[in-house]
């Protein structure tokens, strides 16, 4: 009996978790330098890296990626981690970011500590966010990249994330 519930957990948790198509785009890397952050109400840092295209007009909410899809083992910085992070669809769900869905030109990625609402919700750090707050807190933001870089495998460094490599997924990986 012990078995079969055990199976039956493990069936359920697969159900609920998306499938990796070739082609979403999965955070490969991520470095952080020395990050700030609350860890006197929570210990550990709770990452969420946000995909954005840049407007003229302002910014378009892509997808995130968080502890929920990959980057849970990112605990704090001064240490590398070689990931398999994919991003989520803001509309929810397991609908995962595909290079595809990217129609634009420009690309930035914010990089938070997650204290509100988790990922697919958009972050809501700012640069002037005191750390003991409810809003999320901001990490960095990177330096703008082009969609063919992204398809080829992008490496960002901006304070203080020494290292973040992005690209799309060339294999499926399901539960």
């Amino acid at each position: 009996m012990m078995r079969f519930a055990q199976s039956l957990l493990l069936l359920s948790a697969a159900a609920c978790s998306p499938i990796v198509e070739q082609g979403s785009l999965v955070i490969t890397a991520l470095e952080l330098g020395e990050v700030e952050s609350d860890t006197v109400l929570a210990p550990g840092l709770e990452v969420e890296v946000h995909l954005y295209e840049n407007l003229s007009s302002g910014k378009r909410f892509i997808g995130c990626a968080g502890p929920d899809t990959g980057l849970g083992g990112v605990t704090g910085g001064r240490a590398r981690y070689t990931l398999n992070a994919y991003f989520l669809h803001p509309s929810g769900g397991d609908r995962t970011v595909s290079i595809d869905d990217l129609t634009g030109t420009d690309y930035f990625v914010v990089v938070s500590e997650d204290d509100e609402a988790s990922c697919p919700a958009e972050q809501d750090a700012t640069v002037n966010t005191p750390i003991l707050d409810d809003q999320d807190d901001l990490i960095g933001q990177s330096q703008t990249f082009t969609k063919s870089a992204l398809s080829a495998g992008v490496k960002l460094s901006f304070s203080p994330v020494l290292e973040l490599q992005m690209a799309p997924s060339t294999s499926d990986s399901g539960p």
